[in-house]
């Protein structure tokens, strides 16, 4: 089935990332098609508010329209190059240039909407998440609006086409195997990691209490129950996805810090390309989504793909 991904692109360093990114990943990705996706600059409302009334302002204006399109344009043809010399076939990219109407979120997601892209990719700094919501980022924004469209991030330069799924027995966390199986049907080329941090009762609840043990002990007891039946469910999905055995592998990790941090220790430390999250947890809980938030801003050596 033909996949649609759309990236959305500027003149920075780190959507020439992501347009690498995605040339890497159609060595393993099937019957792909991107779309490059800029938004024009903002034009003055006051220039626009004169030009209703001022025949000058009305030149000015049309001749700014003309620019914004012309550099747009000449900055997609550009990115659209360095595809095709990666080996990607120009008949399967397409470049989109579009007047910002709203702002540049609002416009991307009416543009993904009615294109029905499959997912949205982004180039994005690496900053903190506070950093990010004092300057209020398009990739925050993104992440606080997508509601169907999954959201993959880049920051570094990706050079491994390994993936690795973290995996906590949600429903969420089903989407997010869906989601790959999709992306990466009948590929043969392509390795995939079900990630499971093991947790810990701290995981939960951050007060001491007596027991503790007895207490931890049940945690994982269910832990385990839970992710054994969701092993069984995500690898028969991804064998109806063409997915192969020797290209799938389970690994369970203790809980080190945290179950967010040692997801990004592994995922930093290891072979991978790729990190693939739910965006909620169990129950759709604010405290374990808050695990793919911070995986979102603290990886930056793997692509991140936030699936809601």
């Amino acid at each position: 089935m033909e996949k649609k991904i759309m990236a959305l692109v500027d003149d920075s360093l780190y959507s020439k990332r992501a347009v690498e990114y995605l040339a890497l990943m159609d060595n393993v990705i099937s019957e792909a098609k991107y779309i490059l996706f800029n938004v024009q600059p903002t034009i003055s409302e006051y220039l626009m508010r004169d030009a209703h009334f001022d025949k000058d302002a009305r030149i000015k204006l049309n001749k700014l329209r003309e620019k914004n399109k012309q550099e747009s344009e000449k900055l997609l043809k550009e990115y659209k190059e360095v595809m095709v010399k990666k080996g990607i076939d120009e008949s399967r990219i397409e470049t989109v240039t579009v007047p910002r109407v709203m702002d540049i979120v609002k416009d991307t997601l009416s543009f993904t909407k009615q294109a029905n892209c499959d997912a949205i990719l982004i180039g994005k700094r690496g900053v903190s998440k506070l950093e990010e919501i004092f300057t209020h980022s398009v990739s925050t924004s993104l992440l606080e609006h997508i509601q169907t469209i999954p959201l993959w991030a880049i920051t570094e330069e990706v050079t491994s086409t390994n993936v690795a799924v973290a995996i906590d027995g949600s429903e969420s966390a089903l989407r997010a195997v869906e989601h790959i199986g999709f992306i990466f049907e009948n590929s043969p080329k392509v390795n995939i990691t079900l990630l499971h941090v093991i947790p810990k009762l701290r995981d939960y609840c951050p007060i001491e209490f007596g027991e503790e043990s007895e207490v931890e002990e049940l945690v994982v007891k269910g832990d385990k129950r839970c992710v054994e039946s969701f092993f069984v469910h995500a690898k028969r999905i991804l064998e109806n996805a063409g997915i192969k055995d020797y290209q799938l592998e389970i690994k369970e990790i203790p809980s080190m810090i945290n179950i967010a941090r040692t997801i990004v220790n592994e995922v930093e430390n290891g072979n991978y390309g790729t990190l693939v999250l739910g965006r909620n947890g169990i129950g759709g809980s604010f405290f374990v989504g808050s695990v793919s938030r911070y995986c979102f801003y603290n990886v930056t050596k793997s692509a991140v793909w936030i699936v809601p």
